[in-house]
């Protein structure tokens, strides 16, 4: 069961869902692993209390040019949607930091000047708290291939088979995002009530339409009295997993680093009905 946890913008509160519907969902009885792919800023290691952590790294292919075979076609920098290929003085250069490793270039060049080479792109981090095994990717600095490191960390996952898998996505609608999402079974997405929040979460929203992926929403500090968005949603017919109200002592223990045990207590009606679709969803996709 692949569940994953998304938004559109960054700071609604997306990896605090992710960390505490798995400890949630541990407690409930469940095999839970949870993987952190907001690999350009992973955090959710920082709660985890997992002790020493296992390494590995991750490599994904570059293509490499060998001008003795070059002729100059400029089919590869045509192919390039990134511009990391051009043809310069009747030879074709890379420039690798624009790579997004999609192999297209060596499939494509009829003279065989293209062949690949592994750079490594970044590490996968595996530890366990308690019952819950969870990994981590860390892209290194000055490297764009998250796609390739979030596929990685998604593959690793089988040699941890949870019964639940909770994914914390990065946040946006664009590449990272739609590689960590895709294949899922069910998507939450957080929002906060504010405009920047919503005006994001409705092009999320039109973005796992047209994926065809199941989803609600998860609404995340929400102030008394305020009902704009979730107005919105229920406007829109869409599904309101949950309601998740703003504190200031779950701030205030969120800072210190100890804020799991206060908000699935506080909130634990929300994280039931959480729960339930997620049974749900589990039932259909065994039906099927």
């Amino acid at each position: 069961m692949q569940i994953a946890i998304a938004s559109g913008k960054g700071g609604t509160g997306k990896t605090t869902m992710s960390l505490a519907i798995s400890h949630f969902l541990s407690s409930r009885g469940n095999d839970v692993t949870l993987l952190d792919c907001d690999v350009e800023e992973p955090n959710a290691g920082l709660f985890m209390h997992s002790g020493s952590l296992k390494e590995r790294r991750v490599t994904t292919p570059v293509p490499e040019i060998d001008p003795s075979k070059c002729i100059g076609c400029g089919v590869c920098e045509e192919l390039c949607q990134y511009n990391a290929l051009a043809v310069l003085k009747g030879k074709a250069v890379i420039f690798p930091e624009l790579c997004h490793s999609c192999g297209g270039c060596v499939i494509a060049c009829s003279s065989g000047a293209m062949k690949e080479r592994d750079v490594e792109i970044g590490t996968i981090f595996t530890g366990s708290d308690g019952s819950i095994t969870h990994l981590t990717g860390k892209l290194d600095i000055g490297k764009i291939q998250s796609p390739g490191l979030i596929g990685e960390v998604k593959k690793e996952k089988k040699n941890h088979i949870g019964k639940i898998n909770i994914i914390d996505s990065p946040p946006g609608n664009s590449c990272p995002m739609i590689e960590t999402v895709r294949e899922c079974d069910h998507v939450f997405l957080v929002a906060e009530p504010s405009p920047f929040s919503m005006n994001d979460l409705e092009l999320a929203m039109e973005t796992l339409d047209k994926m065809g992926l199941k989803y609600s929403v998860i609404v995340n500090k929400a102030k008394e009295g305020e009902n704009e968005l979730t107005g919105f949603l229920e406007k829109r017919n869409t599904e309101i997993a949950a309601v998740i109200s703003d504190s200031l002592d779950l701030a205030v223990a969120y800072s210190s680093g100890n804020f799991i045990d206060l908000l699935i207590e506080s909130e634990k009606g929300e994280f039931e009905k959480i729960e339930e679709i997620i049974n749900s969803r589990r039932r259909i996709v065994e039906c099927q």
